[in-house]
């Protein structure tokens, strides 16, 4: 999802950038694998091995590797805390369902340029709906390729599905 949430900040404004919590932005950052191994390697051996020599589970590594981040964290970029908001919603999603990015003030020139890169983002939806213009992701099957349907099938109901 995170290669994903880049790409389409290239094709893609996020105007509601003030719900991006600390925890949000530092979860964003650690989903960069190069980031996260990164600071994997900075915490001390005894986060990640008990001292009966037991692994310690990922996800309590994981909340240690969060909180040695946030001691010197500084935020991301403009740009980042826009990949950071995509990447907010689509980890938000249920296996399976739809989640929509933006939904209000999408442009003619987002709606052309996502439609135009359709192929290069796998499991994006856009299109007229009624009155309104959605930009969707759907999570998981459809990221994973499972779900990879070509844009006829959809043209009937004036969605561009890919």
């Amino acid at each position: 999802m995170y290669a994903e949430a880049n790409q389409l900040t290239k094709y893609l404004t996020i105007d509601k950038l003030d719900t991006l919590t600390e925890r949000d932005q530092i979860d964003y950052y650690l989903s960069n694998p190069k980031n996260l191994k990164k600071w994997n390697a900075r915490l001390p051996k005894s986060r990640k091995v008990a001292a009966d020599g037991s692994k310690i589970p990922d996800k309590t590594v994981y909340q240690s590797t969060i909180d040695l981040v946030e001691k010197s964290f500084t935020g991301l970029s403009d740009k980042q805390k826009q990949a950071a908001t995509i990447f907010k919603i689509m980890s938000g999603a249920y296996q399976l369902s739809t989640v929509y990015i933006k939904n209000d003030n999408v442009t003619d020139k987002e709606i052309a340029e996502i439609s135009e890169h359709l192929t290069s983002l796998p499991g994006s939806m856009s299109g007229p709906i009624g009155n309104a213009h959605i930009l969707t992701v759907i999570q998981c099957a459809v990221l994973s390729g499972m779900f990879q349907q070509k844009n006829k099938d959809y043209q009937k109901t004036g969605l561009i599905r890919y």
